[in-house]
């Protein structure tokens, strides 16, 4: 993980070799921030935007369409997961011993989660006992950290009273763009064009990569669209990057909640993304870049996405901290 504080960090390099960081930071326009890293858990476990973004991952079309990619495994009592859950999501109570020795090893992803996340550390709970028992079977589950409640404040458009384990109801999912920070998403340029998507997000401002405006636009919706192409001049380029920041950024400080959309949402949105982040947390290219693919692994800047970007964090803090080829 390349965040502020872990071992591959700028900052991280900085404490332990002092006289070659020495020389790293000499002449920098702008002091180095640490990023707030919610990534750097303990092994088997994972926060509910990670989750959240594994959830609605996709290219082309969404991976939880497919019902062995992702098992989400509510340990809560049955009244209450009866009540509200998680979409998708089981009750273990009706997980059977044998289904766990067979048909679960099928799963790319395992999820488990209870009410706040407390029983993570609790040695006899239904979270802890059945995260041990799938370790010993040598599969990999996370637990949630905050449980179902976090997911709640976050995100709660992704809980439901209803049962949904058909394909076709799979299928009938809408497909929401993923959490980068608070009150910023990103997404594919077709996620501009669901209503629904947009109005349970609140998103107030939409940036759109791309020829045209966005397909729909809710009223008292600011809407960008800018042009970048692979004929567009670096210069060019750099200049559209800049301005699309303050978009952003202005609409974050009025509170506003940004959408920004790409082709696929993972080349050049995602490099939109880093240089705002970037500027909002005065950071470097590596330390954004590894931040974002913490929240969505997906996100793939291409080299030369990531060229431009040295180009901005060399006018942002004077010289070059990260060099893009590390990034490849």
């Amino acid at each position: 993980m390349g965040c502020v504080g872990s071992r591959n960090s700028v900052l991280g390099r900085i404490s332990k070799y002092s006289i070659a960081s020495y020389e790293e930071l000499k002449g920098l326009k702008l002091a180095l921030l640490p990023i707030d890293d919610e990534f750097d858990n303990k092994p088997g476990l994972i926060s509910a935007r990670q989750f959240h973004n594994i959830f609605y991952d996709g290219f082309y079309a969404p991976y939880m369409t497919n019902q062995d990619y992702l098992l989400i495994i509510d340990c809560r009592d049955e009244t209450t997961f009866l009540d509200q859950h998680v979409l998708t999501a089981r009750w273990y109570g009706l997980i059977s011993a044998d289904e766990i020795t067979t048909a679960l090893t099928r799963h790319m992803h395992i999820v488990l989660y209870d009410e706040d996340g407390s029983g993570i550390d609790e040695d006899q709970s239904p979270i802890n006992k059945l995260f041990d028992k799938l370790q010993m079977l040598k599969l990999d589950p996370v637990c949630l950290i905050g449980g179902i409640a976090d997911v709640g404040r976050r995100a709660p458009h992704m809980l439901t009273g209803q049962s949904i384990i058909l394909q076709e109801q799979l299928a009938a999912l809408n497909w929401f763009p993923s959490i980068i920070d608070d009150g910023l998403w990103q997404g594919r340029i077709e996620q501009g064009a669901n209503s629904l998507v947009l109005h349970k997000l609140g998103i107030t401002h939409l940036l759109t990569i791309g020829d045209t405006r966005p397909v729909l636009a809710l009223p008292g919706m600011t809407c960008l669209t800018i042009k970048w192409s692979d004929k567009t001049n670096d210069d060019e380029v750099l200049k559209t990057i800049k301005g699309a920041v303050a978009f952003i950024s202005k609409a974050r400080k009025q509170d506003g909640q940004v959408l920004v959309l790409g082709d696929q949402g993972v080349n050049r949105s995602a490099a939109l993304i880093m240089a705002y982040l970037m500027v909002s947390k005065q950071a470097c290219l590596e330390d954004v870049f590894y931040y974002v693919r913490g929240l969505k692994p997906s996100a793939e800047p291409s080299s030369a996405s990531l060229n431009i970007l040295t180009k901005f964090e060399r006018d942002m803090f004077g010289k070059n901290i990260t060099h893009a080829e590390d990034l490849w």
